[in-house]
């Protein structure tokens, strides 16, 4: 429907038959839904936006998710290393004891300046 000043309109219409004084009328109704079509258009756009934006958050949880599971694993990668190296390094004190101890029952000096073991 166009509008006085030329400008195009979006309306509903409805037509009914009825009768008035025996005689019989289409009575016509307008409505204009411009701004329901605008706010329409206004959510399905907004819309759009939120599945875009869940997408991309579903993206950076699953990345995220691959991230902590890689960082998980060289955190327990360096777990056990550490682990291994502290038992290397208990060994090697162990070891520089017995050195000690066979050379002063050799009556020689120690060799090493051996602090005491701690266990962890």
């Amino acid at each position: 429907m166009l509008t006085g000043d030329g400008k195009s309109l979006s309306v509903l219409k409805t037509v009914i038959l009825m009768t008035l004084n025996g005689r019989k009328h289409w009575l016509e109704s307008f409505v204009d839904i411009s701004r329901r079509e605008r706010a329409e258009e206004e959510l399905k756009r907004r819309s759009e936006e939120v599945q875009i934006a869940k997408d991309a958050a579903e993206k950076n949880a699953a990345q995220l998710t691959r991230a902590f599971n890689q960082l998980n694993s060289v955190k327990e990668d360096l777990e056990r290393f550490n682990k291994a190296d502290i038992g290397r390094e208990m060994r090697i004190i162990e070891v520089k004891h017995e050195v000690n101890t066979l050379l002063s029952e050799l009556g020689r000096r120690p060799k090493y300046k051996v602090t005491e073991k701690t266990e962890t």
